[in-house]
């Protein structure tokens, strides 16, 4: 049975697709929708390929090459393969390097007749040859650049033996900015529990506080980032709760108090949740 696979360089996919629907290419600004973007590469891959789909490789890059929450959810999905390159002060390392060998291995072992490949770098254009040598055809997946720009290689483009382009349509399937870009705020909503309240029913409360204070599609956009919360609601949370049963808060207890949290902002506001919601300048940290 002839078979395909997908390569997906995803340092490649958020930098392009977030140029082209945001204008930003940095990562924080950004959410991928691990689940849609899968499936939506492999639904135009199956229409292109009229083949049987082997799995699809993910590749990007992590410090010490340990899974950051949002590469676990890449690499738990069915028939997903997660490759991690490592991530250093001067870039990624060993991720185009690991797309050339799975290339090679893949092709010379006969397991795809069919590559599709989303990269723009020059440095896999050698995996691309050696590929097509063995009888692969290698198919180079692209994110549509703006006018009158380049986001890939153009000797990658004409080694590859067709070229699908993504438009920003296609891409805002997946790909969302960050709420509210208010990546540098500070929340101050009272929560109003007792005192013998431990930390998953202190957790609770914030959340039902947090979903009284904002409206239905502020919510709607918060749940879309589970399981992470938002940085600037994750630095008040984990305050209010180191206030309470004592600074720093152990990672038990703050693992405790993320999960309450998601359960109160899932449940009906509480009496006690329509307080209004006061932003103010502050630093904001990637949750833990």
């Amino acid at each position: 049975m002839d078979r395909y696979a997908i390569f997906v360089d995803a340092g490649y996919l958020l930098a392009a697709a977030g140029h082209l629907c945001f204008g930003t290419s940095r990562r924080r600004d950004l959410i991928l929708h691990p689940e849609k973007a899968t499936l939506s590469l492999r639904t135009r891959c199956d229409s292109h390929a009229k083949q049987a789909h082997l799995r699809t490789y993910w590749y990007d890059a992590a410090p010490d090459a340990v899974p950051t929450d949002d590469q676990l959810l890449i690499g738990g999905q069915q028939g997903v393969k997660l490759r991690l390159g490592r991530l250093t002060k001067h870039g990624q390392k060993g991720v185009d390097s690991r797309i050339v060998r799975d290339l090679i291995v893949l092709s010379r072992n006969e397991a795809v007749r069919t590559a599709y490949l989303m990269s723009g770098d020059e440095d896999v254009r050698e995996g691309v040859v050696e590929a097509q040598e063995f009888g692969v055809s290698v198919i180079l997946l692209g994110i549509e650049p703006l006018p009158g720009s380049a986001n890939q290689a153009a000797t990658l483009v004409r080694e590859a033996d067709d070229l699908i382009t993504l438009s920003r349509k296609d891409c805002t399937r997946f790909i969302t900015r960050s709420a509210g870009k208010v990546r540098e705020a500070r929340l101050n909503i009272p929560v109003n529990v007792g005192t013998d309240v431990r930390p998953a029913g202190f957790g609770e409360a914030c959340g039902r506080a947090v979903r009284g204070a904002r409206d239905a599609e502020a919510v709607a956009g918060i749940l879309a980032h589970r399981p992470r919360i938002p940085p600037f609601i994750d630095v008040w949370l984990i305050k209010e709760a180191a206030n309470r049963f004592g600074d720093p808060l152990s990672e038990k207890a703050r693992h405790q108090v993320r999960a309450g949290f998601w359960k109160g902002l899932s449940t009906a506001a509480s009496p006690d949740g329509d307080d209004a919601v006061d932003e103010a300048s502050g630093d904001a940290r990637r949750p833990h």
